[in-house]
C-alpha cells in the first residue's frame, strides 16, 4: 500500500541517480542489439523501465533538466529557466548556479557556485531532513551546472570538473576544505593520462553503419605542448571524460563511504561527455555512436563496482538523461533543418518597435527561447503588452519560426491538454526570471547562434524523450509504454526511501516498488 511505514533497515542503502547527459531514448533502440549484457541492457531487462518518459518544460536544457530530475517540478517553479537568463532589475545576466559569495575549492575555477538560484528543494534534501542528516547525499559530474542542481541546497558535496588546472573542484558553500579522497585524486593529475591519446571507434563495424557521418581517429591535445585549458576541454568532448568521471565516482564511495550502513544515501551522477560531443558530431555520427556503446561499458563498470562496494540488493540505480538533440541542419536529406540566427531574430523586432516607437534600444538579451525586451524604455513610449504583440506579429513571419508567445499569454495560461508545445512552454515559464517572448521554432531548425553542430532545447521529442529506468533492490521487472514525465523521477525516489516529496513536486509516483 502506497505510503506505508518501513523500517529504515528494509530501505537500499544506497540509491544511485545515473544522468548520460544528451542522450535521446532512440539510442537505447538504435543501439541495444550491440550492448553488452552487463549495461543497459543489464538494467532495462532487470528492472522497471519506461519508454515513453519526456521532459515536459521548456528549454530542454542541461541546468532545467537537472533540477527537474532532482525537483519533481518544472522551471515554472524551480526557477531554472535556462542555463544562463537576464535579470531585469540589475540589468546582467545570471548563470543558473553563479553565487559571488562563494569560493573553489580543491582547484581553480573561475566563478563562486552553488544552488543558491534554486527555488525549490530536492529529493536529496528530503533524505537528509529525514535521516536527522545521517544520510548523505553526493552529486558528481564535469559540469558545475549538473553537479550542483541535482545535490541540492542540503548535499554534502557537489563535485565539478575545472579546464583551468585538470582539477575536480567544490565550493565553499559546501565545504572549505576538500575532502582527502578529492585531494588525493586530484594529486595524481588523472585527466592528464589521456594527452595525446587516440579516440578510436571500439564497437563491430555493424554499428557504426547507423551513421551518416564520422571522422576518427581523434587525437587528444594534438595542438598543445603538455596539458592545458584547451586539452582538458578537448578532454570532455570525448569518451574519456566519462572514463575520468567514473574513476571519481568510483573514489567517492568509498571515501564518503556511501552505502556502507543502514541509513540510505543518495548519489548523483551526471556523465557529460555525451552532450559534449554530441553538439559536435550530432545524433547520427559515428563519434556519437561510439560514445553511446562506450557509455554502456561505463555502466556496466559502474554497476560491477557497486555490486562489490556496496552488495547486490542493497541499492537501487536510476537512469535518465537531462535531454535529447536535435539532427545537425542540412545532414538529413529531406527534413529541411536550417539555422536561424537570435541576431536575426534582434534585427526583427527592433526593426518592428522602431517604425511603431521610434528609435530605441529595444531588445536588451535573447537567448533560445527567451527574449527580453526594454520593458523600462517601453513603458516610457506606450503599453509594453502592445509592444510584445508587435514583437510576435513580426516574429511569427521569420522562416523557421513556428510559434510565438508573450508574457500576457504565458501569465494567462489555460492551454488545452493536446497543445504539448504550449503547456511545455508554459510549464518553462517563471515571471520572474522568464523573457518576455518565447520563440519556438520549426522542428529540425536551430535557434541561435550555433553556426556547426547542433543543439537542443525544443518542445519536440528528439528534445524531449529519454531513458527513465529503475534497477536494483526490490525493483521488478517491467516495462512501460504509457507517457510520463521526468518530474516523476524525484517522488519516486523519495517513495523508494520512504522520505517525504520535495515541496514542489507536481509529478507522480511511479510505479516500481512498494506499490
Amino acid at each position: 500500500m502506497l505510503g506505508i511505514l518501513v523500517a529504515t533497515s528494509n530501505l537500499p542503502r544506497l540509491v544511485v541517480v545515473v544522468v548520460f547527459d544528451q542522450f535521446r531514448y532512440d539510442y537505447i533502440t538504435r543501439f541495444y542489439p550491440y550492448f553488452g549484457k552487463g549495461g543497459f541492457r543489464r538494467v532495462i531487462e532487470g528492472g522497471t523501465s519506461f519508454t515513453n518518459c519526456h521532459h515536459t518544460h521548456v528549454p530542454t536544457f542541461t541546468a532545467p533538466g537537472h533540477a527537474t530530475i532532482s525537483t519533481g517540478t518544472v522551471p515554472k517553479y524551480h526557477g531554472i529557466v535556462a542555463n544562463l537568463w537576464y535579470d531585469q532589475a540589475t540589468l546582467k545576466k545570471v548563470y543558473a548556479v553563479s553565487d559571488p559569495s562563494a569560493k573553489a575549492v580543491g582547484g581553480k575555477y573561475r566563478y563562486g557556485e552553488s544552488p543558491r538560484n534554486l527555488l525549490t528543494n530536492t529529493v536529496g534534501d528530503e533524505l537528509r531532513l529525514k535521516t536527522n542528516f545521517r544520510g548523505k547525499v553526493v552529486s558528481l559530474s564535469l559540469k558545475d551546472r549538473a553537479a550542483i542542481l541535482m545535490g541540492g541546497k542540503l548535499a554534502n558535496l557537489a563535485v565539478w570538473f575545472s579546464t583551468e588546472d585538470g582539477h575536480f573542484v567544490t565550493s565553499t558553500y559546501y565545504t572549505d576544505k576538500a575532502p582527502k579522497w578529492l585531494k588525493d585524486f586530484n594529486a595524481k593529475k588523472p585527466a592528464n593520462r589521456y594527452f595525446h591519446k587516440e579516440w578510436r571507434k571500439v564497437g563491430p563495424k555493424d554499428a557504426y553503419s547507423l551513421a551518416i557521418t564520422g571522422g576518427f581517429p581523434h587525437i587528444l591535445g594534438k595542438d598543445s605542448k603538455e596539458p592545458d585549458s584547451k586539452y582538458y576541454r578537448e578532454l570532455k568532448a570525448t569518451p574519456f571524460g566519462n572514463e575520468l568521471l567514473l574513476d571519481l565516482v568510483k573514489v567517492a564511495v568509498k571515501g564518503e563511504k556511501l552505502g556502507k550502513d543502514t541509513v540510505p544515501d543518495l548519489l548523483f551522477v551526471s556523465f557529460s561527455s555525451n552532450d559534449y560531443a554530441g553538439h559536435i558530431y550530432g545524433p547520427y555520427s559515428e563519434e556519437v555512436a561510439d560514445m553511446v556503446l562506450r557509455s554502456d561499458r561505463i555502466l556496466s563498470d559502474l554497476l560491477n563496482y557497486l555490486d562489490k562496494e556496496v552488495g547486490k540488493g542493497n541499492y537501487v540505480l536510476v537512469l535518465t538523461s537531462d535531454h535529447g538533440v536535435a539532427p545537425v541542419p542540412g545532414r538529413v536529406e529531406g527534413l529541411k533543418g536550417k539555422r536561424v540566427s537570435l541576431d536575426t531574430l534582434k534585427g526583427v523586432i527592433e526593426e518592428a518597435l522602431t517604425h511603431r516607437y521610434g528609435k530605441g534600444n529595444w531588445v536588451l538579451y535573447a537567448s533560445f527561447p527567451w527574449i527580453y525586451l526594454n520593458d523600462t524604455l517601453i513603458a516610457k513610449k506606450g503599453d509594453p503588452a502592445e509592444a510584445r504583440r508587435i514583437a510576435k506579429e513580426a516574429l511569427v513571419k521569420v522562416d523557421g519560426v513556428m510559434r510565438v508567445f508573450t508574457r500576457e499569454e504565458l501569465l494567462r495560461g489555460g492551454f488545452p491538454a493536446w497543445d504539448r508545445t504550449a503547456l511545455y512552454v508554459y510549464n518553462g515559464f517563471n515571471p520572474e526570471r522568464s523573457g518576455d517572448l518565447a520563440v519556438i521554432p520549426k522542428a529540425f531548425t536551430l535557434l541561435g547562434s550555433h553556426y556547426t553542430g547542433t543543439n537542443h532545447g525544443t518542445p519536440y521529442t528528439y528534445d524531449t524523450h529519454v531513458p527513465l529506468a529503475f534497477y536494483g533492490a526490490g525493483i521488478p521487472h517491467r516495462e512501460v509504454s504509457s507517457f510520463c514525465s521526468t518530474t516523476s523521477i524525484a517522488p519516486t525516489i523519495a517513495h523508494i526511501l520512504r522520505a517525504e516529496q520535495p515541496a514542489s513536486t507536481v509529478g507522480e509516483v511511479l510505479e516500481v516498488k512498494g506499490q
